[in-house]
């Protein structure tokens, strides 16, 4: 399998509606230089992915082909990872983090979105929403999955009929094959297994000074905890982080047995290297009841 490439892009005869949305803020702001030169400083790094993303114009035909792309892969099984930083690096660029909501962790609920944080978030979900039509997957793009090592894909049973007919968005929320990841001691309640097929990214011990980091951002866990009313109970405990790659099967389950006595939801500004929009982030505060 040859490894993709980015671009170049062609200028469309029309732009869609929520790239020419990004190009009406730009315009009215006044912001087209911060913007060429966020999409200079960008490529001036020397990164690969924007070798063919060299000026405001290729960054909207970028975005323009984005927001309808049949997500495909790489032999590495790091292409839809890639295209998607691509977007969000250019917006990471000290020209234009201004223009975005500042990013605190210890402010919620968090303050009205800005103009242009806002149409990120809009872009993502517009990007959603072809995702989930049939034409979101090809037989030509499950086959780049297929053949990706990393995403191991005779792991994953197809839906009755196979993929095609349903959507990328069905095909990455795949189930696992049964067996396929055996449980350890699933009557040995001492026994806490993964909650996800993650990559471990480390554990912190709970207390008032703990500090975390999610999404590159640092949180104290009396953030996390503080309006729960079991919050005390988590004292002296421990708590862990695991990272979901694209490739990775997206799906959690419980560690441990018991009974769920309560689960949080929490909507932050969240940030990583080269992401600023605003999630809904699951916070695994939940009790569980012996």
């Amino acid at each position: 399998m040859a490894e993709q490439s980015l671009g170049p892009f062609p200028t469309p005869n029309d732009y869609q509606p929520i790239v020419k949305r990004l190009m009406n803020i730009i315009d009215g702001s006044n912001w087209k230089d911060n913007f060429e030169q966020a999409v200079y400083d960008a490529q001036k790094t020397g990164v690969e992915d924007m070798r063919n993303i060299g000026s405001l114009t290729d960054y909207y035909n970028f975005l323009n082909y984005l927001v309808l792309w049949v997500p495909k892969e790489d032999e590495t099984g790091t292409f839809v990872y890639n295209m998607l930083c691509t977007m969000y690096f250019v917006l990471d660029q000290k020209s234009v983090k201004d223009f975005q909501s500042p990013i605190k962790p210890s402010s919620y609920p968090p303050p009205p979105l800005t103009a242009l944080s806002e149409w990120i978030v809009d872009f993502a979900n517009a990007m959603g929403q072809f995702l989930n039509t049939p034409q979101s997957l090809t037989e030509e793009s499950l086959e780049t999955f297929r053949t990706a090592e990393n995403y191991n894909f005779d792991d994953y049973p197809p839906p009755p009929g196979g993929w095609l007919g349903h959507s990328f968005n069905e095909f990455f929320a795949r189930k696992f094959l049964p067996g396929t990841r055996p449980i350890d001691g699933p009557s040995n309640p001492a026994i806490i297994v993964s909650a996800a097929d993650s990559t471990f990214d480390g554990s912190w011990d709970i207390n008032t000074d703990s500090i975390v980091h999610l999404k590159g951002l640092p949180w104290t866990i009396g953030e996390l905890l503080a309006d729960s009313k079991y919050a005390k109970d988590f004292a002296g405990g421990k708590f862990m982080h695991a990272f979901l790659a694209p490739y990775d099967y997206h799906r959690q389950h419980a560690p441990v047995d018991g009974k769920v006595l309560e689960a949080k939801s929490k909507v932050k500004i969240l940030a990583n290297e080269h992401k600023h929009y605003r999630v809904g982030e699951q916070i695994a505060i939940a009790h569980i009841a012996e």
